[in-house]
């Protein structure tokens, strides 16, 4: 491991991995001049220049594990949630029409289990550190997936054919590429320019979200579409604040470096999932099993 040192303070890199080396309450994302001098005691850095974290060797250790077992949890219930539901969702969509396409609901459930193991592979390479919003393989995995997962409920709900899918796919393409664009282009130089003056994070970003924002927001439309009952406002709305929540707390990591803020982000999409397939689950006991004639 390279060692570095800041004034009073040894540094060193962390070892990628799940020993926590490095997950402390703060984090100073460092895009441009790299290690400081007189770094803090108990707060970590990410160096865009190196591609690394550079965590501190004194540092308080109980508050970051605390942290980490409960973002650990979290996340595996992130995982397991989504796919332990779809053999549940199978056994409910048998007989009914209300659901148009039984079989890509059951498919986006799965997406969403892969979009938070791609989600829980960049936080063991960053030693659960959320060092911001950047570019790499994983988080291209993680909000592919999520996208994709999104439209792929969103058929579920409302059939296989229209304009919608076509749209919705669209919209996962951009998605996509501009994460593959910004993974390739943040290679070489960690945060170059793109257009007109902006760098490749402030092109990708604003992109991602807004397609994911859309392709959410077709889920709820036809969610609702569905039975058309006002009752199911009390999902819709949960499913668009806590991605809205989402999104906030992760601007607010990105700004302040305070790694609390990451509970914000690991939760709220959690409870969106939880909320989402409530939602979905009330759709399916709206309409009773068909019985079939002999």
């Amino acid at each position: 491991m390279s060692q570095h040192q800041h004034g009073n303070t040894s540094v060193r890199y962390a070892a990628q991995g799940i020993a926590f080396d490095c997950l402390t309450t703060g984090l100073l994302i460092d895009r441009n001049e790299g290690p400081h001098e007189g770094l803090p005691a108990n707060v970590s850095y990410y160096d865009f220049r190196a591609g690394s974290i550079v965590c501190p060797t004194e540092r308080s250790t109980v508050p970051g594990r605390i942290l980490a077992a409960i973002l650990i949890s979290e996340h595996i219930l992130a995982i397991l949630l989504p796919l332990l539901l779809i053999p549940r969702f199978y056994r409910r969509t048998v007989g009914r029409t209300v659901v148009k396409s039984g079989g890509h609901l059951l498919f986006g459930m799965g997406m969403l289990g892969i979009s938070s193991f791609g989600e829980v592979a960049q936080h063991v390479h960053d030693n659960w550190l959320y060092a911001g919003l950047y570019n790499s393989f994983y988080n291209t995995v993680f909000h592919s997936a999520l996208c994709f997962g999104q439209a792929l409920l969103t058929a579920g709900v409302a059939g296989a054919h229209g304009g919608h899918n076509a749209r919705n796919a669209a919209f996962c393409g951009l998605s996509t590429a501009s994460m593959v664009l910004g993974t390739v282009a943040t290679a070489e130089a960690k945060n170059p320019p793109l257009l007109l003056g902006l760098t490749v994070q402030q092109v990708v970003w604003p992109v991602v979200f807004a397609m994911l924002t859309l392709v959410t927001g077709s889920f709820v439309l036809h969610a609702y579409r569905c039975t058309e009952d006002v009752r199911h406002t009390v999902y819709a709305l949960p499913t668009v604040a806590m991605y809205v929540v989402g999104v906030v707390a992760a601007s607010m990591i990105a700004s302040s470096g305070n790694q609390w803020w990451h509970l914000g982000t690991a939760f709220s999409f959690l409870l969106g999932y939880v909320a989402q397939t409530l939602w979905v689950r009330r759709i399916l006991a709206t309409e009773p099993v068909r019985e079939h004639k002999s």
